[in-house]
């Protein structure tokens, strides 16, 4: 019971959050359109009852007659007639509310899964550091792409249960209208209907549960397909990865047929429950009720039309059940990011000098990072930090930057102590240039400025100091030329020329070079540190290299060595 509650709880929430996208006007636009829709699906049905009634020329016909005599429309012929127009203008206005019903609920739809993928997206680029260093990108990249379009298919049948819902309440109402007792017993047996759907449903709540785990599975398996086959394939055992690989996937295939097969045989019970339901009605109507023509008639349309509504929301709720998990994994993994606490950046930026480490230690999980760091690099330095993998050079400049805090000592500006509005307020004077230099697939203008407009000269110029602007006008469209999926039309050190021409535009005060010149030769690696550094004012640089020839172009060296920051 504890655990049907909890799935309820989260259909509720992901109601709710639905409606909270959509907004207050927009909810109560679609709130109108769909009620408008079914009440008119109903009033079309109301006229049958009138419409049959003259044809059968029952008793109800001599009070409709009378009726419309009061309105000058006399005679049996024109009756009908001025009956059929009303239901087909009525007819012609359903079709017009509920063509602007769907177009205005396929919008919702689409703006609800824009929503959660910019929902995860905003939490990435808000957290710590630290709390993203550890998620795995199989789980962002399942979440943004499979998980999003599962979350687009569950807001569309909660979108389809709501219409079919709201069709049947209208429908029920009316049949009430026109046969009381009728309609009572009708429903109570159809209220048997419900125990199976909603069975249903929590069957394909933990089937989609179990995609969820299947799909995050084959995303990982994804992800290092190339690297991992590269390796295997040089040692003869691709047949082995690749049947690794198969395993995964068909564990993904059997829990999508698993759904498939429980959804139809919750289709075939349902579909016999409405057959046995809407035979008992007829039997009932005649040899019980001993309905008129006209009644028995206007009730056996009533409840063919309770079927589509009925089969809808069959269909719809294990699906939107079985979907579900997606919407809760997308909560789970916001809530798992650590948010960093919002800091309003000082009204001018923090004043520039030396930056000085006293005592600074951080550890990560696996007890690696910094042990102590006492260390004074002065304003417009080139500081070279060498050291083996994994000493903790890493980790040292991300303290420096403020991507992460030190679990113990101090880091300050000019005196002044790095706290978080001094971190928020620097931002916009930091240059950091990683080891993999990351494009996006987009144009070579774009990834220059990430989207701020800058002046075509300043780009030219920046691409000419790094020593790029040739082969940017040699390709088809000059800057507006796409780089390729995460720059692969380029080589890997003329990635890194532009990843570096970026850093240029951004005149910064402190520039962070972690292995970004790692493919470039030293003649070009002295070049384009003669370009920072002839910046006004000159930047601090932080190079990061294995390369002694790389280190020995800067004005000092420090070695980080098993946590522990040592002058060279």
């Amino acid at each position: 019971m504890r655990s049907a509650t909890l799935r309820w709880r989260a259909l509720g929430g992901f109601a709710r959050a639905f409606r909270a996208s959509a907004g207050p006007r927009r909810s109560w636009t679609a709130i109108a359109a769909v009620a408008g829709g079914a009440l008119l699906e109903g009033f079309g049905l109301v006229l049958l009852l009138p419409i049959l009634a003259v044809v059968f020329d029952d008793a109800g016909a001599g009070r409709i007659g009378a009726s419309l005599d009061a309105f000058g429309i006399r005679g049996a012929g024109a009756q009908l007639w001025f009956l059929l127009l009303v239901f087909a203008g009525v007819v012609a206005l359903r079709a017009i509310v509920l063509y602007r019903r769907d177009i205005l609920l396929a919008e919702l739809q689409g703006a609800f899964a824009l929503a959660q993928r910019r929902r995860v997206i905003a939490a990435l680029a808000g957290a710590r550091w630290t709390g993203l260093a550890g998620l795995e990108h199989a789980r962002v990249t399942d979440l943004l792409g499979s998980e999003i379009m599962r979350v687009a298919s569950a807001t569309f049948m909660l979108v389809q249960i709501v219409a079919a819902g709201a069709m049947l309440a209208v429908q029920a109402v009316l049949a009430f209208v026109v046969a009381p007792a009728l309609a009572a017993v009708v429903f109570g047996l159809s209220l048997l209907i419900a125990l199976p759907l909603h069975r249903a449903a929590m069957r394909s709540h933990a089937a989609g549960q179990g995609l969820h785990r299947a799909s995050f599975a084959l995303s990982h398996s994804v992800t290092g397909l190339l690297g991992g086959l590269k390796a295997a394939m040089a040692q003869g055992l691709q047949h082995r990865f690749a049947a690794g690989f198969e395993r995964v996937q068909q564990s993904l295939y059997d829990e999508q047929l698993a759904f498939v097969r429980l959804q139809a045989r919750s289709r075939m019970a349902i579909s016999l429950a409405i057959a046995l339901t809407g035979a008992g009605a007829i039997g009932l109507s005649v040899s019980l009720f001993a309905a008129t023509p006209a009644v028995l008639v206007t009730m056996i349309v009533i409840f063919s039309r309770l079927a589509g509504p009925l089969l809808t929301i069959e269909r719809a709720l294990p699906t939107l059940a079985f979907n579900l998990p997606a919407f809760e994994a997308i909560g789970e993994t916001v809530a798992r990011i650590t948010p960093r606490a919002l800091a309003d950046p000082r009204a001018v930026p923090p004043r520039w000098g030396d930056i000085a480490l006293s005592t600074v230690a951080f550890r990560h999980r696996d007890d690696h990072g910094l042990h102590r760091a006492d260390l004074r690099i002065h304003d417009g330095e080139t500081l070279g930090i060498s050291g083996p993998s994994g000493g903790g050079k890493t980790t040292l400049v991300d303290l420096i930057a403020g991507l992460i805090e030190p679990d113990a000592g101090r880091i300050a500006l000019d005196g002044n102590a790095l706290d978080a509005e001094a971190i928020a307020a620097m931002r916009p004077v930091i240059a950091y240039a990683p080891q993999e230099p990351f494009l996006l697939h987009d144009t070579v203008r774009w990834n220059l400025g990430w989207g701020e407009p800058i002046a075509e000269p300043l780009l030219w110029e920046a691409l000419d100091r790094m020593g790029v602007a040739a082969l940017v006008r040699r390709m088809p469209h000059g800057l507006d030329s796409s780089v390729g999926e995460r720059g692969t039309l380029l080589s890997g050190g003329e990635r890194q020329r532009i990843v570096l021409a970026r850093c240029l535009l951004r005149a910064p005060r402190l520039l962070i070079l972690d292995e970004a010149t790692s493919s470039l030769d030293l003649a070009s690696e002295a070049a384009i540190l003669r370009a920072f550094r002839s910046l006004t004012p000159r930047p601090t640089i932080l190079l990061v290299s294995h390369r002694s020839e790389s280190l020995a172009l800067c004005d000092r060296i420090v070695r980080v060595e098993q946590g522990v920051v040592a002058d060279a």
